[in-house]
């Protein structure tokens, strides 16, 4: 069991995963729960907070002041109407990675993460050494990444914060000839932001020739996670090769994300990881 103050995934099932953010137990959506619940009813009955589905609320009233520890990337959380709570728990080991691989890299390196969100990537890499440009074109999204880094106690000078689409602020970084030696993106399998709607098969490749473009002559890395329902990691890293070959190689690390429960196990995306 994890530390009060960090995070565990109790149980999930019948379309719902039980979760402990911080001690507060989290009742919510979970499209990829499919099997049934493993945990008892006494169990599930002690969340304090239940997301509902069909208004967009939830019971119980969340605490003022409420925040999550990841192995030192803190996140200040909130019961928001999608059913989210402001970080994604699947990413954890992501955030280890990024960290260990630009602690070994012996130089700086400069990280462009794309569909940002609350900051895990950025901090991870922020706390690594790393000059990072985060990139959401949610502003409210930024703002929290901005709170989550001051939380844990990452410097202002070693980072961007933009409130951009995806597109086309790195086809304006191509033009201006800024260059990353690592890229992180984290897109939605679907989004929309005012009239601009994301969809993963149609926008992707685009994004995907871009960050060929934009990585340094001396790249460090490239990191994509999706959650597209029935993806696998495999189909994911032949999606790549398709529309950009020159981002993948046969030494890339591709797997199926989960986190594990004292429960059940709740499958959540994929990730594809390489290393130049």
């Amino acid at each position: 069991m994890l530390d009060e103050n960090g995070y565990r995934l109790i149980d999930c099932g019948d379309g719902r995963r039980l979760e402990s953010f911080g001690g507060v137990i989290c009742d919510r959506s979970a499209p990829m729960a499919l099997g049934r619940k493993s945990l008892p009813r006494e169990i599930w009955s002690s969340a304090d907070l239940v997301y509902n589905e069909v208004d967009k609320s939830w019971l119980g009233t969340p605490p003022r002041e409420w925040t999550v520890d990841f192995s030192g990337i803190k996140f200040s959380l909130e019961a928001a109407s999608n059913g989210q709570v402001g970080v994604f728990p699947e990413q954890q080991y992501n955030w280890t990675w990024i960290t260990e691989t630009i602690k070994n890299a012996g130089r700086t390196v400069k990280v462009l993460n794309v569909f940002a969100h609350t900051g895990g990537s950025s901090i991870a890499a922020l706390l690594a050494g790393a000059e990072v440009c985060h990139v959401d074109a949610a502003k409210s999204a930024n703002s929290r990444a901005k709170i989550n880094a001051g939380l844990s106690g990452c410097s202002e000078k070693g980072v961007r914060w933009i409130t951009d689409d995806a597109i086309k602020f790195m086809a304006r970084e191509v033009k201006r000839g800024n260059m990353y030696d690592a890229v992180i993106l984290d897109p939605p399998a679907f989004g929309r932001m005012g009239k601009t709607i994301w969809k993963f098969e149609k926008n992707m490749p685009e994004l995907l020739k871009l960050t060929h473009k934009i990585l340094s002559d001396n790249p460090l890395f490239f990191l994509l996670t999706s959650h597209n329902t029935g993806w696998s990691a495999l189909i994911q890293k032949n999606f790549v090769k398709c529309n950009a070959s020159e981002l993948t190689n046969d030494s890339a690390i591709i797997c199926d994300m989960k986190i594990e429960g004292e429960g059940n196990s709740l499958p959540l995306g994929a990730s594809l990881k390489v290393v130049y």
